[in-house]
């Protein structure tokens, strides 16, 4: 896996950061509540108040559209084939995923 340069992270991070925030906004204006079968597992997982997360089905998790986003992201493990994506409150989870049946 290619290590990001300090210069690069210094110049990604605040649009990657711009660009999650974004994601979160989106998710929490556009997203469901938690039924009270997720909010009890997610209880469970420690979080404190279930009812600030919000949910959103996509047809696929989409990452940064500009390439050197995308490059990083890929450099950090991140592959682009994920099933679901935690960004603050918001959660965005892939369709026809088995995390989707509840």
């Amino acid at each position: 896996m290619a290590l990001l340069s300090d210069e690069s992270l210094t110049e990604l991070l605040p649009r990657a950061v711009a660009w999650a925030f974004k994601q979160e906004r989106d998710i929490l204006q556009q997203g469901s509540i938690l039924n009270e079968f997720r909010s009890q597992m997610a209880r469970k997982a420690g979080v404190k108040e279930p009812k600030r997360i919000r949910f959103r089905l996509v047809s696929e998790i989409r990452f940064p559209e500009e390439e050197d986003l995308r490059l990083a992201a890929r450099a950090l493990g991140l592959n682009g084939c994920a099933e679901a994506l935690t960004l603050g409150y918001g959660i965005c989870f892939a369709k026809n995923t088995g995390m989707t049946r509840r």
